[in-house]
Order: C-alpha cells, then sequence, then structure tokens
C-alpha cells in the first residue's frame, strides 16, 4: 500500500512539473510575439495531452515517448500535435526532456483516393509541396476519424463532415479552420 501511495505522489509531482513545464512555454511564446489566441489554442491543446499521459500515468521522463503520443493521436485524431512537439523541443533544449518529438511522418501513404487527388492538385494545378503535406495531414486526420467511427467514404453525409471539421477546428484559429474546411471542401467535390 505504501509503494501505491508513493506511486500516486509521484504522479501527481509529475503532472505539476510538466503543467509548470507547460506555463513556461507559453509564456516564452507569449514573448517571442505569438498572439493570445494562439498560446491559447495551444494550451488547450497541451491540456488535452498531459489529461491523456496523466490518466494513463506516464511517468515524466516517458512523456514524450513514442508510444504515448501514437497513444494520444489514436486517441485524439482531431487534435494537432504542434503544440506537444513545441513542449517536448522546449524542455529537451532545457534538458528536462531526454528527446524533441520527431516531426510527423509526410510520406505516410493514405488510401488511394486521397493520393489521387494529392497527385492531382501537384500535377494539373501546380499546387506547392507545402500545402500537399497540409492537405496530407488533414485526409490523414479525416482517414483516421472515418475508422474510428466506422463510416466509409461513399456511405457519407454532410452532418459527419460538420462533426469532422468540428472536432479538426475546435481550438484552431479561423485562418487555419478556414484553411482545413477549403481542403474538405475541394477533396469532397472532387470525390
Amino acid at each position: 500500500l505504501e509503494w501505491i501511495e508513493r506511486r500516486l505522489a509521484r504522479l501527481e509531482k509529475d503532472a505539476d512539473r510538466l503543467d509548470n513545464w507547460k506555463r513556461r512555454w507559453l509564456d516564452h511564446l507569449a514573448s517571442q510575439g505569438y498572439s493570445t489566441l494562439t498560446c491559447k489554442n495551444y494550451g488547450w491543446h497541451l491540456n488535452r495531452f498531459l489529461a491523456f499521459a496523466k490518466k494513463k500515468r506516464v511517468p515524466f521522463e516517458k512523456t514524450f515517448s513514442a508510444e504515448i503520443v501514437v497513444g494520444f493521436r489514436q486517441r485524439e485524431p482531431t487534435v494537432p500535435l504542434i503544440s506537444v512537439r513545441g513542449l517536448a523541443r522546449f524542455m529537451f533544449e532545457r534538458g528536462a526532456a531526454p528527446a524533441p518529438i520527431p516531426k510527423k511522418d509526410t510520406t505516410r501513404r493514405l488510401p488511394e483516393i486521397y493520393e489521387e487527388w494529392m497527385s492531382h492538385r501537384r500535377d494539373a494545378e501546380g499546387v506547392c509541396d507545402q500545402l500537399i503535406c497540409n492537405t496530407r495531414s488533414v485526409l490523414g486526420s479525416f482517414h483516421d476519424w472515418l475508422e474510428k467511427k466506422g463510416l466509409g467514404i461513399e456511405s457519407l453525409r454532410i452532418e459527419n463532415v460538420d462533426e469532422f471539421l468540428a472536432c479538426l477546428c475546435k481550438g484552431l484559429s479561423h485562418r487555419t479552420g478556414r484553411s482545413y474546411r477549403a481542403i474538405m471542401r475541394g477533396f469532397l467535390n472532387w470525390t
């Protein structure tokens, strides 16, 4: 029983340490000129990630491990990882995390229908690589969300798309949300 109490106390202390690092990073971003809205959104995303890590009872030193990040991505496919990567990098640069989280794999192969549309955009429309990378990220989240919901593209209804976009764009700036909606609109019009 004492061992369990010590472990729970340590996990609570680890959660407090992570929360302190989160505040330091957000203060750092604000001092670098990031907008209040961006800092608020990053804080919201980090709260989701840190709550996930706490629920899983992850020790401080393993918070940013690939296993935890992948588990979080599977549980919350619409929450962007940019803030999680940023906090991990900030902590790594200050010696508090073992390594930064590598950038997401931009070469992830999606099902053929997505790949065909991205190829069409690149070849016929001359869309730049950065936009294709953003498109791959949005469509990857969409594909993961469809699988989690047990839906196929052929059975989609507008309500499903609205639900996905509401989840994906929650906490994001209006401009980013508008960009993500445009990607989805273009893909759905093409299909």
